[in-house]
């Protein structure tokens, strides 16, 4: 008769009500937290995809305006020891770079790694190993 019913409406559901699309949860005090726009569809692009050939490269076109890159990548095998994934950062993207970034891990199937090249035109070429990646864009 007694059975307790947890409320369902705004506030209680354990996380701040109002918020917004496309808003995360942030730090706010502790064991409070509050809605925030820090990372938002507007503020980001991201890539997603998959590699099915160790030989083949992948090419990710440079996203307009963007000048930095998170680029991780989940093999489908991994060496014994070593993290299931790889993530680098890369900064100083442009449609116009002086220079190539090139970035490598050999933690991957078959001691081959994630590689990447960013070339000088700012697309991003991912190869050696088979699994899937993921590219945020941002500024």
């Amino acid at each position: 008769a007694n059975k307790y019913t947890h409320p369902t409406t705004a506030g209680n559901k354990h996380i701040p009500s109002g918020g917004a699309a496309n808003q995360i949860l942030t730090y706010s005090a502790s064991g409070t937290a509050a809605w925030s726009g820090i990372c938002n569809a507007a503020a980001v692009d991201v890539v997603t995809g998959s590699r099915a050939d160790i030989s083949n490269t992948t090419t990710v076109p440079y996203k307009a305006g963007r000048t930095k890159a998170l680029l991780m990548g989940y093999p489908s095998k991994v060496r014994t020891g070593y993290l299931p994934y790889y993530i680098a950062l890369a900064t100083g993207i442009s449609s116009s770079m002086a220079a190539e970034i090139r970035g490598n891990s050999t933690q991957f199937e078959e001691y081959r790694g994630f590689s990447y090249t960013i070339r000088a035109n700012g697309n991003i070429e991912i190869n050696g190993y088979v699994g899937s990646y993921c590219i945020i864009w941002f500024n």
